[in-house]
């Protein structure tokens, strides 16, 4: 069985690649985690996840790839391709995924059953094909979620990637350095309302609360969560 997950938006979490991930994103936990468990630097596939996960008969959400970025340009095409089987034949479990390297999205199918997710943390992530990409990913608007965490710094309006009808996540950074990063609770009520302007919805997780208890209570998804 896939491991039960400690993240708000999902019951279950599954690594079927590990490794260090090579995004090398300062913030991250995943490679804190990696490190704090001496667990090796190598890339590895670890197909038996995929069978745990077609073991599992109670329908459930599931996160792949909490650990590691499975779109990364160094993934082998092959190991994803099987993970995307492993979802279209689990028609009864939701699958989360969530990247930066949100181009390759546009390299695959997705079944009706995955929710396809992107990390943006502040303006400095919107590229100048970023838009070009999101017009091109051939999924249903309601099957898409940006995730904003940890969030460190605003978004121009007109230049913010939340798209009509998907799902928002805003979370601020954890781990040592958090206290040094916290995001101003402007940046969250902006883009609730760029969120509400666009019949989004939205989560707010509880680390972003614990800052500003004054946010609203808001923890929507397009998928659910038991």
């Amino acid at each position: 069985m896939p491991q039960r997950s400690i993240i708000e938006w999902t019951e279950y979490t599954s690594n079927p690649i590990r490794g260090q991930c090579q995004n090398a994103c300062w913030y991250c936990y995943a490679e804190r985690r990696r490190k704090q468990l001496s667990l090796p630097e190598e890339i590895t596939w670890h197909p038996e996840e995929l069978t745990k996960i077609q073991s599992m008969r109670r329908p459930a959400t599931i996160f792949m790839g909490s650990m590691h970025d499975i779109f990364g340009s160094w993934i082998p095409t092959e190991w994803i391709s099987q993970i995307i089987d492993t979802i279209m034949k689990c028609k009864h479990h939701t699958f989360l995924f969530l990247t930066k390297n949100f181009a390759r999205y546009c390299n695959f199918f997705f079944p009706e059953n995955c929710y396809i997710g992107i990390t943006f943390t502040s303006q400095r992530d919107i590229k100048n094909d970023t838009f070009d990409i999101l017009r091109n990913l051939s999924i249903e608007q309601n099957h898409l979620f940006l995730s904003f965490e940890p969030l460190l710094g605003d978004f121009h309006e007109d230049e913010c990637p939340i798209r009509a009808r998907s799902t928002i996540i805003i979370g601020a950074m954890t781990g040592p350095e958090s206290g040094d990063h916290k995001p101003l609770s402007s940046w969250g009520y902006h883009l609730i309302n760029i969120a509400r302007s666009r019949s989004c919805r939205i989560f707010l997780k509880d680390n972003l609360k614990k800052i500003y208890p004054d946010l609203p209570d808001l923890r929507e998804t397009a998928w659910e969560i038991s």
